[in-house]
């Protein structure tokens, strides 16, 4: 993926016009392309996207989870804290796309929990609630790349055996993935290095070799400069091949430097100083040094600026300059002795914390014990005040017990009445679930018996009408044809373009023809006009409903569009529909006068409670958002399987 004509295609989606939902859902992958770049314009980004997504729900856990990548690098107690909002707010929806979404925010709460070396929770959350997750969810892809983040836990926990089991199953799910597939490259490039660390060079030449075709289809990617990596590793220490070590991890440099991948190119740099260092190249070698010198962000850690230091003395050794390498020596041990103090006054700290620890508990136990004493001195007290009482005590508990009893058969006789009415009430909605079927059905029949009589029967009068007048004027009785029948032959054409209009409108022909996204967009091209134009866009939409369910959902957009048309004054109309397996969602979204929420409680007109009543029929949730002068938007879910 070209990274910036990617984020240029995202900026041109936000300009073009689209639902607040489609708008926050671009801001948000904005947000997340600028985080790795630009804190500032991230931000702004993620802002508003979470404005744009105030009243859905989805979207709205959704914005937590671009905040926590946001905030991963620099203030993970907040990407923390993001990452388990989208827990919260997602744990109790059953979609694929929460499941998606929770998968991913728990995957890098995990990751972060191994940056605190908490690797037991890491590998516990992966495995016990972001795998499950994304098997529901169905997405292989997802699925191989938390398997591969599982095997890189164990891999960095030095469990290597394990490691490799996670990667081969990364590898056996994507097996019949695209040849452009960046976590399938990933998978055997990280086998590869495992294999390297095991020693098994078989098996990584193996790895690397499968891998070598997904180079070629995912240039300028980073995980290209990870496959140059283990080609270089495989090369020095597999097959002692030291000058192909070198070019490998120089085509990995170049490319990291071109990418800006800087955390990969301090790792290609010391790779190569090792190589140099055990070909006894030393003037190579140290100049591989200075270059690594010269990383802020490599020589910005204390353990490296060691190594570093180690590294000089060792080289400027190997070349004969002992003077050099004796004052680099010191340098390495004045450095190492400070963090070493650092550590060890560290450790003290902690020991005195332990200790003052230990002192307080011994506190605690000695106010416990007295605590105790003195509970049972006013124990035995209270056992002399028992004896004293008990007769009255065992009347008042008959008494009680009496009163107790009475209360629990009156409360047990309430929740039974109370049952018998849930009851009650669960069958009549059941009922009407069969009414409203019965009369969905039944009203659908007698629109298809009236098309069917208006189109055979009254159509076939008027046509034969035509036909008897069309044979008059061509008939040797008319004198004048100009003036003769023919404007009787254009009404009666004009009546029956009318009645196959109706016919129409009652029981659409391109439905049974054609299919439903065909009879939608029929049915929007019929319904706008010059001064209100109506847009249809469709996602992933199947054609392998049933009648009497595309039927339903075409009547139900049908009667919001009427709605829309007669009471909304609007300048334009968006349908959208996309489905995602059994589910539908349908948005109807205009930019008219809207109206007050509070309306529809104390209103509810014909054309709104038979939208109700369909998306009930379908086991669906209707939602409808609008304010005075702001529009109004529709959103409607069903249960289409």
């Amino acid at each position: 993926m070209n990274e910036p004509e990617y984020a240029d295609s995202l900026t041109k989606q936000l300009k073009l016009k689209a639902t607040d939902s489609a708008k926050a859902r671009t801001n948000f992958l904005l947000s997340q392309y600028w985080s790795y770049l630009d804190f500032k314009k991230s931000k702004q980004f993620l802002d508003e996207g979470k404005k744009l997504s105030k009243s859905n729900v989805m979207l709205n856990a959704i914005s937590y989870f671009f905040e926590g990548n946001l905030y991963f690098d620099d203030e993970p107690a907040k990407a923390e804290k993001a990452f388990l909002t989208v827990e919260r707010l997602l744990n109790k929806v059953n979609t694929k796309e929460s499941y998606y979404f929770r998968a991913k925010a728990l995957s890098n709460y995990a990751t972060l929990q191994e940056g605190k070396d908490d690797y037991k929770t890491a590998i516990d959350i992966l495995l016990n609630q972001v795998i499950p997750l994304a098997e529901k969810n169905g997405n292989p892809t997802a699925l191989a790349g938390y398997y591969q983040n599982l095997g890189s836990f164990f891999q960095t926990n030095r469990q290597f055996e394990k490691a490799e089991t996670y990667y081969l199953k990364t590898i056996e799910t994507l097996k019949n993935g695209p040849a452009k597939s960046v976590t399938r490259l990933k998978a055997y490039v990280s086998a590869a290095n495992l294999y390297c660390f095991m020693k098994k060079f078989p098996q990584a030449k193996n790895m690397l070799d499968k891998a070598r075709p997904f180079v070629a289809n995912l240039k300028n990617t980073k995980v290209v400069v990870d496959y140059y990596a283990a080609e270089g590793l495989y090369s020095w220490f597999g097959a002692r091949q030291f000058d192909k070590a070198l070019v490998s991890f120089d085509k990995g440099l170049a490319l990291a430097k071109k990418i800006n991948y800087d955390y990969a190119i301090p790792s290609l740099t010391f790779s190569k100083y090792d190589v140099y260092s055990n070909q006894k190249n030393f003037a190579k070698a140290l100049a591989t040094l200075n270059e690594l010198t010269r990383s802020k962000l490599f020589m910005g850690w204390t353990e490296n600026r060691i190594s570093i230091y180690n590294e000089y003395a060792n080289t400027y050794a190997g070349m004969g300059k002992m003077s050099e390498a004796y004052a680099w020596s010191r340098k390495h041990s004045k450095l190492n002795d400070s963090l070493n103090k650092a550590e060890v006054k560290k450790y003290i700290n902690d020991l005195e914390i332990k200790f003052k620890t230990t002192e307080n508990q011994k506190k605690i136990t000695r106010l416990e014990a007295e605590k105790k004493e003195v509970a049972l001195t006013a124990k035995n007290a209270r056992l002399n005040n028992w004896l004293l009482g008990s007769i009255s005590t065992s009347l008042l508990i008959v008494t009680a017990f009496v009163i107790f009893y009475y209360r629990n058969t009156k409360k047990l006789s309430r929740q039974k009445e109370i049952n018998h009415k849930q009851q009650l009430k669960e069958m009549e909605q059941q009922q009407r679930l069969v009414t409203v079927k019965a009369m969905l059905e039944g009203e659908e029949k007698e629109r298809s018996r009236m098309a069917r009589d208006l189109h055979d029967g009254l159509g076939g009068l008027l046509t034969g009408v035509r036909l008897n007048l069309s044979n008059l004027v061509a008939g040797p009785g008319i004198k004048d044809k100009e003036a003769g029948p023919h404007p009787l032959i254009a009404q009666v054409d004009a009546s029956i373009h009318e009645l196959r209009n109706i016919a129409h409108n009652i029981m659409p022909q391109a439905l049974q023809n054609y299919g439903l996204e065909a009879a939608i967009r029929d049915l929007c091209h019929s319904m706008m006009s010059s001064d209100l134009p109506i847009r249809f866009h469709t996602l992933g939409m199947e054609n392998n409903l049933s009648l009497s369910v595309k039927m339903t959902i075409y009547r139900i957009i049908q009667e919001a569009l009427s709605n829309a048309i007669r009471h909304a004054g609007a300048n334009f109309i968006i349908v959208q529909c996309s489905q995602n397996q059994g589910v539908l969602f349908i948005t109807i979204e205009d930019d008219g006068v809207g109206f007050s929420p509070e309306t529809l409680k104390n209103k509810n007109g014909i054309g709104l409670s038979n939208i109700r009543n369909r998306v009930e029929f379908l086991k669906g949730e209707i939602e409808i958002s609008s304010a005075p002068n702001e529009g109004t938007t529709i959103n409607i879910e069903l249960v289409v399987d």
